[in-house]
């Protein structure tokens, strides 16, 4: 009697948390499913800048038998799709049997958690080319000016001047320091919220007190390892691995899918230290509110909060 389970091969890199909720989805569906066996070979973090790697593991996969595919890199792998092996991309494209993360509503749902603080005065910072960025930007922006309150876009140095990660810094950091303050800015990941809060440091800002971040998919080792701790928008993550295990049994069944597409939604927001912060825009009461925050361990008395504030205890 032949083994009749499905050979999947996953080829994603659990780098990040977005991409391990994904992966805990699909292991969910195996599980219901109880007839998945899944291609696990170690691969290398860069094995898909290499053709001949990417050509090694291909005739493995085809040598093995696999019979559907789940991955980060559709590129690379587009063999097998051309032997008609079913296919699942994981990665943000604009093609059927793949993710479509909504940027859209990502923006939106930051404008508003800002909006909620009391905040007048925003910033967004993303990255050039990526169509997900310029969507989650554009979204933000509207949500924004439909309020009626003032917003800057970051632009990055002169791209044809040679890269350097201090220009970069010190561009990111003269940005900041050029918003009102206090400004809540919106970054398109948690990797460029990261930046921000660096650049922030190094411009000698207070944050949240000055300038409150947000970032984007709650990776938690980013998010705790920043400093302060990162805000973030959490994607569905889970539930969208579990739908692209649903989606691939599918299509190696030779089913037509109703939705070819799987819509990663924003699920809340996870607050934590970068915009644990309500927008006062009266100097006197934010500096008072900043020395008591970054006091808070030890014993605050009232003529020190006035001299920090620069007033008189009455």
């Amino acid at each position: 009697m032949g083994d009749k389970r499905k050979k999947i091969a996953l080829i994603i890199e659990a780098i990040r948390g977005h991409e391990r909720d994904v992966m805990r989805g699909i292991a969910k569906y195996a599980r219901i499913s109880g007839n998945w066996v899944f291609y696990m070979d170690k691969l290398d973090p860069y094995y898909h800048f290499n053709p001949t790697q990417v050509k090694h593991h291909i005739a493995k996969l085809i040598e093995w038998g696999v019979q559907g595919v789940i991955t980060r890199y559709p590129e690379e792998f587009a063999p097998l799709r051309g032997n008609g092996i079913p296919m699942v991309s994981v990665k943000q494209e604009r093609t059927e049997n793949t993710f479509a993360i909504d940027n859209e509503q990502i923006g939106i749902m930051g404008a508003k958690y800002f909006l909620e603080r009391c905040f007048r005065h925003f910033g967004f910072c993303g990255f050039e080319n990526m169509f997900w960025s310029d969507i989650r930007c554009n979204a933000f922006c509207r949500v924004v000016s439909a309020n009626n309150h003032s917003i800057s876009i970051y632009e990055p140095a002169k791209k044809n001047m040679p890269f350097s990660w201090e220009k970069q810094q010190n561009s990111l950091a003269d940005w900041l320091s050029s918003l009102p303050k206090p400004s809540a800015v919106m970054a398109c990941n948690d990797d460029c919220a990261e930046h921000v809060l660096e650049a922030a440091k190094f411009a000698g800002l207070y944050v949240p007190e000055e300038i409150a971040v947000l970032g984007v998919s709650n990776d938690e080792l980013i998010c705790e390892f920043s400093d302060p701790p990162l805000s973030s928008i959490v994607l569905n993550g889970y539930q969208a691995g579990y739908e692209a295990a649903a989606l691939l049994d599918q299509l190696i069944d030779g089913l037509k899918p109703v939705n070819s597409i799987i819509n990663v939604k924003p699920l809340d927001i996870v607050s934590r230290r970068s915009t644990d912060f309500l927008a006062v825009e009266d100097k006197m009461v934010a500096e008072a509110l900043a020395y008591i925050r970054r006091n808070s361990s030890g014993i605050i008395q009232v003529e020190k909060v006035a001299e920090q504030a620069k007033v008189s205890l009455r």
